[in-house]
């Protein structure tokens, strides 16, 4: 038999056969595992979401870099300008630039 006692601040459990709680633990342990393999994907799917995204601004910038005659870091700078400039993310500028949808030129001086 399993018996609870919550007083506000703690929670005791109370059990008169081994068996009983062995089960109780081994519950508990397995949904401490589900708990962290969840946990530990939700790591590893955000991970990838940020190389991903990463990755597709890399690759904006360096189509901006040759249609636009400048380096990297003015690559970069025309794409986060544009990007702020139509309340966009850089993800999403930078999609439009891959898939050629999107054009960005370099300014005058």
């Amino acid at each position: 038999m399993i018996r609870t006692i919550d007083d506000g601040r703690s929670y005791l459990v109370k059990v008169n056969d081994a068996g009983v709680l062995d089960e109780y633990l081994n519950s508990a342990v397995d949904l401490a595992r589900q708990y962290a393999s969840s946990t530990a994907l939700c790591g590893i799917l955000v991970t990838r979401h940020a190389l991903n995204t990463r990755v597709l601004i890399e690759q904006a910038k360096g189509v901006i870099a040759h249609t636009a005659g400048v380096d990297m870091d003015a690559a970069f700078n025309l794409l986060r300008s544009h990007a702020r400039a139509n309340s966009q993310s850089l993800h999403t500028t930078a999609g439009q630039i891959v898939d050629r949808s999107l054009t960005l030129q370099s300014r005058p001086l």
